[in-house]
């Protein structure tokens, strides 16, 4: 302490006049009564103060770098919603910065999440692995189809079910975030006990294949309008027999402390709500 014994004396002195007791027995010295509680007293409050400091830089420092969203480019409805709690966040809390990540060819949304690159993620049933580590959180409920080429043999079919599309190819991108939808996909089919063919293409994310797609593939797709169409007019867009939607989620670290997290997604679920497309609970 580098105190000098009287010093030291003056202020043990001092702190029993401020508090209107003694702490110390003189003679011998050792603690009185009051003293003994008030040591046991002042060393839980500073305990439990030090965790208030911690949690407050913890804070501080969640509101001081953006909040980072993992989402697939996406026409529907749900992509919609992300954004606007988004924007929610920013008008909440001035100076906070966010930011979207639509495409990282190095990390899927999980190993984004379990990085620290990822503060949500937004994630389809089937594309979480660790669920020990990862929580999810019903979100909404998205409409699927189907895009072919026109010249496709499916393109002749009014509607289709998931047995129609078991000899033809689902390409698959080099690009690790775009496994997010992968996964659910093949997910989906084998809900129904069928093995989904994969075709790998050399592209930097999933917008390349609405170009260049062949007669003996399909793209399963959540979309709530046609735009895909206008890119490429040589596409068919094809409903799923009696209509299909699959839950949407949000990822987060089950150890994660951002306050932030829980407003964002509390936002969405209220909006997906007011939209009409939250998940049936």
């Amino acid at each position: 302490m580098h105190l000098s014994t009287s010093a030291l004396s003056r202020h043990i002195a001092d702190l029993e006049s401020e508090l209107g007791f003694p702490l110390f027995n003189r003679t011998p010295l050792s603690l009185t009564q009051a003293g003994q509680y008030y040591l046991e007293s002042i060393s839980a409050i500073i305990d439990e103060l030090d965790e208030v400091v911690a949690h407050g830089r913890k804070i501080s420092e969640h509101f001081s770098k953006p909040f980072r969203v993992y989402m697939l480019p996406s026409r529907s409805s749900f992509a919609n919603v992300v954004y606007e709690a988004s924007a929610g966040l920013r008008r909440n809390h001035a100076g906070l910065s966010t930011d979207i990540c639509v495409d990282d060819r190095l990390l899927t949304t999980e190993e984004a999440l379990l990085n620290g690159k990822a503060d949500i993620g937004v994630v389809f049933a089937g594309s979480i692995v660790d669920e020990r580590a990862i929580a999810v959180e019903p979100f909404a409920e998205a409409s699927v189809c189907v895009y072919v080429r026109n010249t496709s043999p499916l393109a002749l079919k009014g509607a289709v079910a998931l047995q129609d599309l078991c000899d033809f190819f689902h390409p698959k991108t080099t690009n690790r975030q775009s496994l997010t939808a992968t996964d659910s996909i093949r997910d989906l089919f084998a809900s129904v006990g069928i093995s989904l063919k994969l075709r790998l293409r050399n592209f930097p994310d999933r917008a390349g294949f609405f170009l260049t797609l062949k007669d003996d593939e399909f793209l399963v797709e959540f979309a709530d309008d046609d735009e895909v169409l206008r890119v490429n007019p040589d596409l068919a867009r094809i409903e799923f027999a009696g209509g299909l939607r699959r839950p949407v989620f949000l990822a987060h670290r089950r150890d994660c402390d951002n306050p932030l997290v829980g407003e964002f997604i509390e936002s969405c679920q209220q909006l997906a709500r007011e939209r009409g497309f939250a998940p049936a609970l």
